[in-house]
Parts: C-alpha cells; sequence; structure tokens
C-alpha cells in the first residue's frame, strides 16, 4: 500500500465516524511532505508521497449508470438521479458520492459512459463540498479496454476539476472462467492504475470476505486478497445484510458489516487497513439495520460508511447515518485533484 493517513484519520474518526473536521473540532491531517531514504546500496531512494484518504472517510453515497445516465434508464423511463440532486446528497450530510462514469456496456461504447453527465455532477458535487469517487467494474471481457477505462477515470477533468479517488468494483467473474487468468489480469490492472494514479487514492470495491469464505467458496476461490494489498489504499466491502436470508445470522447487519471488516484485515494480514464499509440495498434496509451498521463502522474503526444506493434510499433513513453531519471542504474544493 502507498504511504496513506491511516493513522491520523483513525484518530479523528473513531469517535465521530466522519471523515474530517469542521471549524469546531480537531483540524484534519494533512499528507506529510514525500521524503527520501537509503536503500543497502547507499543509494538514495525516493518514498513514495502519502495518499489523503479525505474522500473515502465519512458517510457516502452511491450513483450507478443505470440511475443517471439516460441511455441506461430503464424501458426508456427518465434518469431518477440528476445534478440537481447533489444539493439533497449535501443536506443529507454525504461527504462523497459514489459515481459509477464507466461500464463495459454496448450502451457505453466510449471509454467515459457520459463525460458531459460526469462532468456536471464532479463540478455541482464539489461545489456543495462533496468529494467524488468515480468507479468502474471491470468485466475482463477486454482487458485492455478495461484499463483505458480506468485510466481516463484518474485522468478526467472537467473544467480544471478532477475526481477525487478511483475505485474499481471486482465482482466480475463469468468472462474469464479460469481463476488463475481472472487473478493475472486483475492484478495486471490494478498495479498499472496504481502507477498512474501517483496521489490519487485507489479503492477496492469487493465482494464480502464472507461469501468467498463460508457462502460460497466456488464464486472466486484463491482471490488475490495479499497480492492486491500494494495496490490499494482503501478497501471497500459490499457487505449487503439485505442479501441474506432472513433466519440468517448474516442478516444481522452489525453481525455481518462487522465480521466481513475483520476477515478483510485478516486476509491482508493489516488489522488496520483502511475500510469504508458498504450496506444495503437502500429500500430493504430497516432503521434497525441502520443503527447496527453504524455500530459495526464505530467499533470496527472504519474511515467510512455508505449504504447502496441513492436512489433507493429513503429521505428518514439519512437522519439515521448523518450524525453528526460531515464537513470536509479542504478535500473536495473547487480545484481538487
Amino acid at each position: 500500500m502507498r504511504t496513506s493517513l491511516v493513522a491520523a484519520l483513525v484518530l479523528t474518526l473513531v469517535a465521530t465516524l466522519t471523515a474530517c473536521a469542521g471549524d469546531d473540532a480537531a483540524p484534519r491531517a494533512s499528507a506529510p511532505e514525500a521524503t527520501e531514504g537509503t536503500t543497502t546500496s547507499g543509494a538514495v531512494a525516493p518514498v513514495a508521497p502519502a495518499v489523503d484518504l479525505c474522500a473515502y472517510s465519512g458517510l457516502g453515497t452511491w450513483v450507478d449508470v443505470y440511475d443517471h445516465v439516460p441511455a441506461f434508464a430503464e424501458r426508456g423511463r427518465v434518469s431518477p438521479v440528476g445534478a440537481d440532486d447533489v444539493d439533497a446528497m449535501a443536506a443529507y450530510g454525504v461527504h462523497t458520492l459514489y459515481l459509477q462514469v464507466a461500464k463495459d456496456d454496448p450502451r457505453s461504447p466510449g471509454v467515459i459512459t457520459d463525460e458531459a453527465q460526469a462532468g456536471e455532477f464532479l463540478r455541482r458535487a464539489h461545489a456543495a463540498g462533496i468529494a467524488v469517487v468515480a468507479w468502474y467494474l471491470p468485466t475482463h471481457r477486454d482487458h485492455e479496454l478495461d484499463v483505458a477505462r480506468t485510466l481516463a477515470l484518474v485522468e478526467f477533468e472537467s473544467e480544471g476539476q478532477r475526481f477525487d479517488g478511483v475505485a474499481l468494483d471486482i465482482e466480475g467473474t463469468d468472462a474469464v472462467t479460469d481463476i488463475d487468468e481472472r487473478n493475472r489480469l486483475l492484478l495486471d490492472l490494478v498495479t498499472r492504475v496504481d502507477a498512474a494514479a501517483s496521489t490519487m487514492p485507489v479503492g477496492a470495491i469487493v465482494y464480502p470476505p464472507i461469501a468467498f469464505d463460508v457462502l460460497n467458496p466456488t464464486l472466486w476461490p484463491d482471490f488475490p486478497w495479499a497480492e492486491l494489498a500494494p495496490h490499494v489504499d482503501v478497501w471497500l466491502p459490499m457487505a449487503y445484510w439485505t442479501f441474506r436470508d432472513d433466519d440468517s445470522e448474516y442478516r444481522d447487519a452489525y453481525v455481518y458489516s462487522r465480521e466481513n471488516v475483520e476477515r478483510l484485515r485478516d486476509h491482508i494480514d493489516d488489522p488496520d487497513a483502511p475500510v469504508h464499509i458498504i450496506g444495503g440495498i437502500g429500500d430493504e434496509t430497516t432503521d434497525a439495520d441502520l443503527e447496527g451498521f453504524r455500530r459495526a463502522a464505530a467499533e470496527t474503526d472504519a474511515i467510512g460508511f455508505s449504504v447502496y444506493d441513492f436512489d433507493t434510499l429513503a429521505p428518514a433513513a439519512w437522519t439515521l447515518l448523518a450524525e453528526p453531519p460531515v464537513a470536509c471542504e479542504p478535500c473536495c474544493s473547487a480545484d481538487a485533484g
């Protein structure tokens, strides 16, 4: 993992689960300057610059292409989420918008699915004090296209503004059934994105470890947790308790969220690995789920949390999630990136 602000963030986030401090709280930790070290041969070796994880901290929300890109609107309906909804996100206390801006689909022939739409969301979010993490699901159907689309997220710019982070949704299993080959392609992709991202934090949106370890071990055997770890700054496990049967212990949002974080950190042998927990699905989630979810996030020192997704989560639910509201203008300002 590239040098990060994990220790400083944990100290400021344990009590409140907020991303960064406002005027009445302790100041947000800032990234230290890059330094140089000495190799065993005596040569001076540069140390990678610090990566600020602020964009993944605090309360987040999710918008996929089905909700904001007209070409993906179901049955010709108007897309339910637009850039105007950014104001509502800000009012709910959202700190980060996780926006899908690329997809491997015939309805998305270009590298970026809808550049104008992505730019508008980015500018509106930054104006509202909200960070934006762009995400993409690589299918491994066309490896170089996966690489091109992901690098386009790193390089995307709209009126001088750039995304505050980039995340890979690592759940594509159908196109490449050979596990060794799929792992090879995935590791090559993540390595190349890590190199291109520089100080832009790279997130890995992953299956919940319980799915691999307990519920369906044949889903992705030998998932390369340890090999991915040096190239991932933040882990985002999809702890969707709503996918579990009502009579399962894992339908408990607290149990499922906490155990997934613990298992993930065990897999990468890092008890302090930065994690942003994703719960869901919004319209199947209860108040008790949200309370348990927040408790698990606090007890595991998660740097952030969110429920999938913005369109399906009831307005009343935000009151339970956004306590206290988040303020972190420095990492999502107009000149972010």
